[in-house]
């Protein structure tokens, strides 16, 4: 059965012949190393490749069908490496890099080039629930936003705003405030207004916290004792309208490419590490490690 457009799917005679021979370049090629080009029976690099993608790559795509591409078999039939001399020689070098790569080496350089990145990261946009699994939904509020940064630092906007309509004075012991230190109602007057220094989009949580404030009414007692109604500066909503517009602006002319990379970009690149670190881990021998976000 082959789909339109699709490329042909090998007979099952072709996988057969296919299996076959592999397994024979495995049995030269172990008949080679024995055979004393190594004194101590060791594969050298090129044997090492070839080793390793037979067994871990081509053998295991057989059995589901797939044949090897046709650059790679060419390069498992090439000749022992004392035979090579000039392009073979230099394309062999550079595919036993790619598959035999000592674990221990030190070297930084990808086991993978840039178009087989492409196809991995298509493949995992496409079955990205495969490799991610979405966390459960927590019950209960959203953790409100905390301040981190001044004298207040770690308490929420909200705890500032009760404190400031049950009196206005202050909140923090005389410990932990100097004579520089407002009260919690003017401190959040100065945090709304465009005396602050705000940084967006560093300041966005801070920003949408303000105006859930202000939304819902909230009140403080500002300088003077006088009741204020918390409210963001025009400045501020016109500062944070014009980051909204740029961002929104420059996902119109992302195309559907990028929307797909852009969207899925963490989870897939959390299932690239995982692949990666299996990968790693099977050349060595080891447990693969869970990868850290």
């Amino acid at each position: 059965m082959c789909l339109h457009g699709g490329p042909r799917l090998p007979t099952a005679e072709e996988l057969v012949l296919e299996d076959a021979e592999l397994r024979k370049i495995l049995t030269t090629i172990a008949q080679r190393s024995a055979g004393g080009r190594s004194v101590g029976g060791r594969y050298n690099k090129h044997d090492t490749a070839r080793l390793r993608f037979i067994r871990s790559i081509a053998l295991p795509g057989i059995r589901f069908g797939k044949t090897v591409p046709e650059d790679d078999m060419a390069m498992l039939r090439l000749g022992p490496k004392h035979s090579l001399r000039g392009a073979d020689l230099a394309a062999m070098d550079t595919w036993s890099q790619r598959h035999g790569r000592d674990p221990r080496s030190r070297r930084k350089d990808g086991w993978l080039d840039e178009s087989e990145q492409v196809t991995l990261f298509r493949w995992l946009s496409r079955n990205e629930s495969c490799f991610v699994t979405s966390e459960r939904v927590r019950r209960g509020l959203p953790k409100a936003y905390k301040l981190d940064f001044g004298g207040y630092a770690g308490y929420t906007l909200g705890q500032l705003v009760a404190h400031s309509s049950r009196g206005g004075g202050h909140l923090l012991p005389a410990s932990e405030r100097d004579e520089t230190t407002p009260p919690p109602g003017p401190y959040v007057l100065w945090l709304a207004s465009a005396d602050f220094e705000w940084q967006l989009p560093r300041h966005l949580h801070l920003y949408l916290a303000l105006k859930s404030l202000e939304l819902n009414g909230a009140w403080v007692v500002g300088n003077g004792g006088v009741r204020t109604p918390v409210a963001v500066a025009t400045k501020v909503n016109e500062l944070h309208e014009r980051k909204a517009r740029k961002k929104r602006e420059k996902r119109a002319r992302e195309t559907g490419e990028q929307k797909l990379t852009r969207k899925r970009q963490r989870n897939v690149a959390l299932a690239a590490k995982k692949i990666a670190a299996q990968k790693a881990a099977s050349d060595k021998g080891k447990r693969p490690r869970r990868p850290q976000k």
